[in-house]
């Protein structure tokens, strides 16, 4: 899954809580800019970005009008999804201006920068950095990725929006400038199925292929099943699990899950009727291999068909000695 939101200027509440409690291994969460945890290299800083580093899930930001350029440039760049990012440690990465990630199998343009509406009164280099604007090079860079992906790409990632997003529009605020003049001509020239920014600290829906976010998180992806996500978020020991066998496709990831050799310790199964009454009881050694019902003196083991366990109510699942997986 991937999870997109707004502006988080160094705060944690929005990973903490919400929507993005739920994401987990294997998951990006990806922040539309002004991104904010470097920022002065503080202590409390640091911290909040060791937390970040040790999530389970990936953490994508791009970078906005309010980055701490001259800290985030000494950062070094990698090829890696697909595009250039720079490494922050972890599972943290900046997306280099026009890179087109590819994240589950859909392509991203992703490009920051803005400009600051204040900067006159910031001082360069301590509280403004004239790096929040693209170079040449940036421009170049996007426009030879996007002709290499024939200017086509799932979706559009940007900080700041084009100027056809802005003018007309709730966000329509001072004049434009070049980057929202270059982000006109990746409108025109671009198929894409929807453009997300951030930038105006608002949640708005500007049509059917264009939203402004902040606070709000979008999801784009097939979303999982509760107990799978638990699955990939580990699990502690000596857990117990009751899960309904009608739950979609559990069973089959179980039989796979056991088939991964360590992937579990000793695990027990035990399937109930509805009376309570165990119609089958077996155990695996990471084999799995699920005894046929009333087949536990030793006699040939083979998989239980679907029928042999109809009407049954539960599966229960005891995790003995496994490491969290």
């Amino acid at each position: 899954m991937v999870y997109l939101t707004g502006d988080t200027h160094g705060e944690l509440d929005r990973f903490k809580n919400g929507e993005l409690r739920r994401a987990g291994k294997g998951d990006f969460v990806v922040v539309l800019g002004d991104f904010g945890f470097v920022w002065d290299g503080s202590k409390a800083e640091q911290k909040n970005l060791d937390w970040l580093r040790k999530r389970p899930y990936t953490t994508l930001f791009l970078d906005g009008s309010h980055e701490n350029y001259d800290l985030l440039e000494q950062y070094p760049t990698e090829e890696r999804f697909g595009g250039l990012v720079q490494p922050l440690g972890g599972n943290v990465y900046h997306v280099c201006r026009g890179s087109v990630l590819e994240l589950e199998g859909k392509k991203y343009l992703c490009f920051g920068g803005a400009e600051s509406p204040d900067k006159e009164e910031r001082e360069a280099h301590v509280n403004w950095w004239p790096q929040e604007m693209p170079s040449d090079e940036e421009y170049a860079r996007c426009e030879a990725a996007l002709e290499a992906n024939g200017w086509q790409v799932d979706y559009v990632l940007t900080h700041d929006a084009p100027s056809k997003f802005l003018d007309f529009s709730v966000l329509a605020e001072g004049e434009n400038n070049r980057l929202h003049l270059f982000l006109d001509k990746v409108v025109m020239k671009t198929t894409y199925e929807k453009w997300f920014f951030g930038c105006h600290h608002k949640d708005v829906q500007l049509s059917t292929k264009s939203r402004c976010l902040f606070c709000d998180v979008v999801s784009i992806g097939e979303k999982k099943p509760w107990w799978k996500r638990r699955y990939e978020k580990g699990l502690p020991r000596a857990v117990l699990f009751r899960y309904s066998i009608h739950c979609p496709g559990f069973v089959e990831h179980l039989l796979h899950l056991t088939g991964q050799q360590g992937v579990f310790g000793p695990l027990e199964k035990r399937v109930f009727g509805q009376q309570g009454r165990s119609l089958a009881l077996g155990r695996v050694e990471g084999a799995g291999i699920v005894h046929q019902i009333g087949d536990l003196q030793g006699r040939q083991t083979v998989l239980a068909a679907p029928e042999e366990v109809a009407g049954a109510a539960g599966l229960e699942v005891v995790l003995r000695h496994g490491e969290a997986v």
